[in-house]
């Protein structure tokens, strides 16, 4: 399927490399999902919000490590998986790989 894009009707967008659902404190679908092909250029794991039907491209991540402390929005991860939210508002993601955690909120 084609890449999502920001701006896409829900409905209309194939969701490939499914990494994890939560809903936000506003009820709105949050999604982590990764590039099947590791090769392409760009952010190889992308979080989406669909708000009234629409997906907006949250935020995108390079393959990597990054030292704790950084804000999610601007984490690198190489094996990143959404396991909840918190009542806080944050996301929490985990790394298998490193069995790292980061928590954090989005824009």
């Amino acid at each position: 399927g084609d890449p999502v894009r920001e701006g896409q009707l829900a409905i209309e967008a194939y969701i490939n490399g499914f990494r994890g659902f939560t809903f936000d404190q506003s009820g709105r679908l949050i999604i982590v999902m990764s590039k099947v092909d590791i090769s392409d250029v760009g952010p190889q794991y992308q979080i989406i919000r669909i708000e009234n039907g629409v997906i907006h491209i949250v935020s995108g991540h390079e393959r990597g490590v990054s030292p704790d402390g950084t804000a999610l929005v601007e984490a690198r991860f190489e094996n990143m998986s959404l396991v909840g939210s918190l009542h806080s508002g944050s996301l929490v993601l985990i790394e298998s790989g490193g069995l790292r955690v980061v928590k954090g909120s989005l824009p």
